[in-house]
């Protein structure tokens, strides 16, 4: 690590044992006889200067290799403009977090202000906890809602781990990372939404699961559901009105939700009618059976009568 000019020789000494003998902060301390919170403190200085990023797993610092470069630059968040396509936008994310270690930055932090923002999203602080509400500006857009889902997890793991520097906090280590409670996925330019103002709520739960209005001046149909939302648009909502256009696509004609409605309709009537003449049609069987059965009875009768004649 000789290159490594603009660090000390205690951050080169602790990032080699970080990085070459794989010792957790708790091991370095014990080491070094130092505090823990004394190693936190010089690990951050080190990720500050862009030496570190990665996570904790196990409670050893990961990285696939020293990270050589400036740290996490700060995403400048422009508002979403729709290319007139049927995309899901993933926006509205909210993230929580459990406090793994703080420092008394964070403890200074608290007592001045229990809400401030990093990278215009917003950080609302606790004791135990924190919670992260992204930038109304902030979305993600794909094909589908899995792919806007892990293009968010792309830009989210290095901000916490920005959060984590800022703070001087640890949220992540091991298999403990923030939870997403929240999120909506919006398919753009949908028909509903062009036409109707709708919110419907789950029975289960009384949550509301789905809404369509308009965001960003473009018609969108959106799920917002805490526990479900990705799950409903991309099972439900993205299937049912691609298999709408299909069917334009291929007939040329316009399946409405009246026009559906009408022929269920129908098709219950039908079902009605046909039950219906299933049981007149089974007595009248039943009938046809019972006279197949006497004349099948009188053959037999007359046949035996002639050959009696004829003996």
């Amino acid at each position: 690590m000789d290159d490594y000019q603009d660090l000390s020789e205690n951050q080169r000494q602790i990032l080699s044992m970080i990085v070459d003998e794989l010792q957790t902060p708790k091991d370095i301390a014990n080491r070094r006889q130092k505090t823990i919170q004394a190693i936190y403190k010089v690990i951050r200085k080190i990720k500050a200067k862009g030496y570190l990023k990665g996570r904790f797993d196990r409670g050893v610092e990961k990285m696939e290799a020293p990270y050589r470069g400036s740290p996490t630059t700060q995403t400048h968040l422009t508002p979403f403009i729709s290319d007139g396509t049927h995309q899901i936008r993933l926006h509205g994310q909210e993230w929580k977090a459990s406090i793994i270690y703080a420092d008394s930055l964070y403890q200074r932090l608290l007592k001045e202000n229990r809400k401030l923002k990093i990278d215009n999203h917003t950080i609302r602080l606790s004791k135990r906890s924190i919670e992260i509400y992204c930038n109304p500006n902030q979305s993600f857009t794909a094909d589908t809602a899995e792919a806007a889902h892990s293009q968010s997890l792309a830009f989210w793991q290095p901000f916490f781990n920005k959060v984590e520097e800022r703070l001087g906090i640890i949220i992540i280590k091991g298999q403990k990372a923030p939870i997403e409670v929240q999120s909506h996925y919006a398919e753009t330019n949908n028909e509903l939404a062009k036409t109707h103002n709708i919110r419907v709520t789950a029975k289960e739960d009384n949550k509301s699961w789905l809404i369509a209005d308009f965001s960003h001046n473009i018609p969108e149909i959106e799920t917002i559901h805490p526990q479900t939302a990705k799950r409903d648009m991309g099972e439900i909502i993205q299937p049912f009105f691609n298999d709408m256009r299909d069917y334009k696509a291929i007939t040329g004609e316009t399946l409405l939700l009246s026009d559906m409605a009408r022929v269920q309709s129908q098709t219950t009537a039908n079902l009605n009618l046909y039950a219906e003449n299933i049981k007149s049609h089974v007595a009248a069987i039943k009938q046809l059976g019972d006279s197949v059965q006497e004349l099948t009875k009188i053959v037999k009768e007359l046949k035996h009568e002639k050959r009696h004649i004829d003996i």
